[in-house]
């Protein structure tokens, strides 16, 4: 029987939108929508915002939980990494309840957006890393830019493929962190998942907290919660203990479990 997390704050109004979600593709006429929950409208030149191109659209992506302003420059392209997914915001409002690490690494960050909310929280040392694709990598590289706080270091990014055998990319050798994070990565098929705990492992200070969150999604034929319970299973025998779970709280009519595993000392 899982121990539940501590419970979300209250819920504030969901007409108070937090997340900017803006489509990275140039426009020679970009069309402008208000964004109120800044100090001020989003106009043709937004005072706090320098985007690498003209975006084509600025888009409001509403959610019912606090989170801190984020400019996030999505494309509608094929690549996985490059859209905003249910789970990482279920993920960064998780993460709003919690006192900001002393360092974090978010594997397969995608955008960033839970790495992003503990940069902002005031996390001293953050590291967004990626699949090894430059694609990802760039636009990765364009949300931490969007969303640096000039009171501490800006965040890193860093390509990082999955693997039991590789070794770590120079920069992450002598590296370890209390908090790792992963959002959706169960998305992608099991016989990567070694490769993924393996690499957490090895970037893992004693103790350190694996944070993730995962959307259910009927595919396969698996049974709600199966695919979690599976990698759990996995992180046990890899030296991971389970310590919790959120369900179902954390996102309205959006099927999202967040779990958190803590590396056995």
């Amino acid at each position: 029987m899982l121990s539940l997390l501590p419970p979300p704050p209250a819920t504030p109004s969901p007409a108070t939108c937090t997340i900017l979600v803006c489509p990275s593709t140039a426009s020679p006429n970009p069309t402008i929508l208000p964004l109120h929950s800044r100090s001020f409208l989003l106009s043709s030149s937004p005072p706090s915002l320098s985007f690498p191109s003209p975006p084509s659209l600025l888009t409001l992506r509403p959610f019912p939980r606090p989170l801190p302003p984020l400019a996030i420059p999505e494309s509608f392209g094929a690549a996985l990494g490059s859209h905003v997914w249910d789970s990482s915001l279920a993920l960064a409002s998780y993460l709003q309840t919690q006192p900001p690490p002393a360092a974090v690494l978010e594997l397969g960050a995608g955008l960033g957006v839970a790495g992003l909310t503990c940069h902002l929280q005031g996390c001293p040392k953050v590291v967004l890393t990626e699949q090894d694709l430059p694609e990802l990598i760039s636009l990765l590289e364009a949300s931490a830019k969007l969303n640096t706080s000039a009171s501490i270091p800006p965040p890193s990014v860093l390509p990082l493929p999955w693997s039991s055998t590789a070794p770590l990319p120079p920069e992450l050798e002598q590296a370890s962190f209390p908090l790792l994070l992963a959002a959706d990565v169960l998305y992608t098929p099991q016989n990567l998942w070694a490769d993924l705990i393996s690499t957490a492992t090895k970037l893992a200070s004693d103790g350190a907290r694996l944070v993730l969150a995962q959307k259910h999604r009927e595919t396969g034929g698996e049974g709600r919660g199966e695919r979690v319970g599976k990698f759990i299973d996995m992180c046990g025998g890899a030296g991971w203990a389970v310590e919790g779970e959120v369900d179902g709280s954390w996102c309205e009519d959006v099927d999202v479990v967040v779990f958190e595993l803590r590396q056995k000392i």
